[in-house]
């Protein structure tokens, strides 16, 4: 049978999306294929011939190289090993990663041959859908708690510098909750101009991206897009039954694009935020019939029918809250 060239190999092992090395006992790199060049944003004439202490950051070197002399001491493959790398932003990620010996001929070791999937956007995702799960275990009965709380699984979720719930009153907006609102943040202003006012006029049932802010037309109108150099806006309109009343958004300093995995959770939170629009406005509800009811006790106390009447509404708002009724 003809013998595979080693440019034929050399395609092959660069074909292959999962990371794959080769280094020798002493932990020198002998080969890599492109996934691995990607990941780590080196070329590979950059990483032959080196260590792992030449190329990364000391903890990263470290549990590459205890893995590596385990394997190596041991005789005895390792598997499923989650481990961080450097990624070229600088920032880290995970990988899944083996690590197999390898021999020659006569059975002696001549070093490692690993293999790794980035498994980085699994890690979040799973990480995202606990932090939702979270904010959802953590929901009272005070709405507005609860707004924090989205907001908050809102910015983990979307790695934004803040976010913010705004609330379009008539002609003006109002910020109702937030995560990391700046100090210095107007939290009622007039709402024309505004990209939130924008959002929630517009409606709609589908999340908001909007990228290179300071070359559109909010640069000049919003003043938060200059006054926080505000680079990507990524929102969702939040609805009270049918009609668009308030904005979940995030913003960044950077340019900045979604997952289609984060707008989908955004849209979720959003939706959650409806739902505490719906149990606030019941809120607001019950509270103006219990004033009602306590001013008409002062008024008239003798008048029965009409304070049993008020008494049932008052128990029906309270059903609607999942309360004990209080009249009944």
């Amino acid at each position: 049978m003809a013998e595979i060239s080693n440019d034929v190999l050399r395609l092959i092992f660069d074909a292959v999306p999962a990371l794959i090395w080769l280094k020798d006992k002493k932990g020198t790199y002998l080969q890599v294929n492109k996934a691995y060049c990607d990941t780590v944003g080196l070329s590979r004439e950059a990483i032959l011939g080196k260590t792992d202490y030449d190329l990364y950051p000391k903890d990263i070197a470290d549990q590459y190289v205890n893995y590596d002399r385990k394997v190596l001491n041991t005789g005895v493959s390792e598997f499923g090993i989650e481990e961080h790398h450097l990624k070229p932003s600088g920032k880290y990620g995970f990988s899944l990663t083996d690590k197999l010996i390898y021999k020659d001929d006569l059975g002696n070791i001549l070093g490692t041959m690993g293999f790794a999937l980035d498994i980085t956007e699994r890690k979040f995702e799973q990480e995202a859908i606990i932090k939702v799960n979270e904010a959802f275990m953590s929901f009272g009965t005070d709405a507005t708690y609860n707004l924090n709380a989205i907001t908050q699984a809102a910015g983990n979720i979307l790695k934004a510098i803040c976010v913010l719930y705004n609330r379009k009153e008539g002609e003006w907006l109002k910020t109702q909750a937030g995560w990391q609102i700046p100090p210095d943040l107007q939290k009622e202003d007039r709402g024309k101009g505004h990209i939130c006012f924008d959002v929630i006029e517009k409606g709609g049932d589908q999340p908001v991206v909007i990228r290179d802010l300071e070359n559109t037309e909010y640069a000049k109108t919003d003043p938060n897009v200059k006054k926080y150099n505000l680079k990507t806006y990524i929102s969702y309109p939040v609805k009270l039954g049918e009609e668009p009343v308030a904005s979940l958004c995030a913003v960044y300093q950077e340019d900045f694009i979604p997952t289609p995995f984060q707008l989908n959770l955004l849209q979720m939170l959003g939706k959650a935020a409806s739902i505490e629009e719906e149990r606030k406005q019941a809120e607001d509800k019950l509270k103006q019939k219990m004033q009602e009811l306590e001013d008409f006790f002062e008024l008239s106390v003798g008048r029965e029918l009409k304070m049993k009447e008020m008494g049932k509404e008052v128990d029906s708002l309270l059903k609607e809250l999942g309360r004990k009724p209080k009249y009944e």
